[in-house]
């Protein structure tokens, strides 16, 4: 039997929840963090920002475009640089 107050709509979802008993129910309204409301405030803020990084942000998280890493670090950075890397990896 349903509360009242909860009103049932269909949606989309990209996890199989067939593995859920069916009387499993779901609640939008609650988030459950350990941060105060800044941190998902600032990361929505990053999200809606008009600058290239975001924009990559947002192919892969609202997109669901996949990752593209790179096979070696000197295709991306100057040779100069190289011993520098080096150094700063060394120290990890």
């Amino acid at each position: 039997m349903l509360n009242e107050n909860i009103h049932v709509h269909l949606f989309c979802c990209f996890r199989n929840l067939s593995v859920l008993p069916e009387s499993t129910l779901f609640r939008l309204d609650l988030e459950e963090k350990t941060c105060d409301i800044d941190t998902p405030l600032g990361n929505l803020s990053k999200l809606m920002e008009n600058t290239f990084v975001s924009q990559k942000l947002r192919d892969l998280i609202i997109d669901f475009h996949e990752p593209q890493f790179i096979s070696y670090l000197s295709s991306v950075l100057p040779y100069d640089a190289k011993d520098t890397v080096a150094c700063i990896l060394k120290g990890m």
